[in-house]
């Protein structure tokens, strides 16, 4: 890791808010939790999340929900 290029600790942050994100998605149906889904829907629409990321919205979307799919098979 280099620690030296500021860019790096920006990056690493925008991808732990977007896996903080993911991991909240998938537990949002378990009831213990308290999880606001809607919310969470929100953010990756939002256009906060177009700047933390160069990923296509909708191609990830389609992809977190592919995942989901095939984990709760």
């Amino acid at each position: 890791m280099n620690t030296k290029n500021p860019d790096n600790g920006f990056e690493m942050l925008a991808e732990a808010i977007i896996m903080q994100a993911v991991k909240d998605y998938k537990n949002a149906d378990d009831p213990k939790k308290h999880i606001d889904k809607k919310e969470i829907e929100n953010f990756f629409e939002s256009e906060w999340f177009t700047m933390l990321t160069s990923i296509d919205r909708d191609y990830f979307l389609s992809l977190m929900n592919m995942s989901l799919l095939s984990v709760s098979e």
